[in-house]
């Protein structure tokens, strides 16, 4: 790939996700979801679930992008090693983070490979740890976990 490619995709990225960050005034939520938890997102998309519909419509474009760039000089890339994601070899758990409000507008979604997920035992713990290093290391070096919010009326 050359360099001034390069620098257009990673000036794209970094447009994206300062347009995530601005939303979210800096605080964003990350999800992983594995084949069930896609599954949940399609019957709630069903149910009447705008927000889920915009998750799964954002995991169809991120199919539909695997497929368009499996045969060029820039494949999709699992988000925790460096293995080709291809229509023959799909992520086996979706990333996506967006912006920590009720109604997200913009969010951003990688995939994560099946030998990541079986290094990690498939827990889902240990994958969104893996993912929060791969952003620290790669854009955010002081990006910090919060803990969940409680629920009104509890301590």
């Amino acid at each position: 790939m050359g360099e001034a490619k390069k620098r257009r995709l990673r000036a794209a990225l970094e447009r994206g996700m300062g347009e995530m960050h601005a939303e979210g005034q800096g605080v964003w939520q990350m999800h992983l979801f594995n084949l069930e938890g896609v599954i949940e997102l399609a019957v709630k998309t069903a149910g009447g679930d705008a927000c889920a519909g915009r998750v799964l419509s954002v995991l169809d474009d991120v199919v539909k992008n695997i497929h368009a760039v499996s045969n060029t000089d820039l494949p999709m890339l699992c988000m925790t090693c460096e293995n080709t994601l291809t229509p023959d070899a799909m992520p086996e758990v979706w990333v996506v983070v967006h912006a920590s409000r009720d109604d997200p507008k913009i969010c951003v979604a990688n995939g994560v490979c099946s030998q990541c997920c079986e290094r990690h035992e498939f827990d889902m713990a240990k994958l969104g740890e893996s993912v929060t290093n791969q952003y620290r290391q790669a854009m955010i070096p002081d990006l910090r976990v919060l803990s969940p919010f409680s629920k009104p009326g509890h301590a």
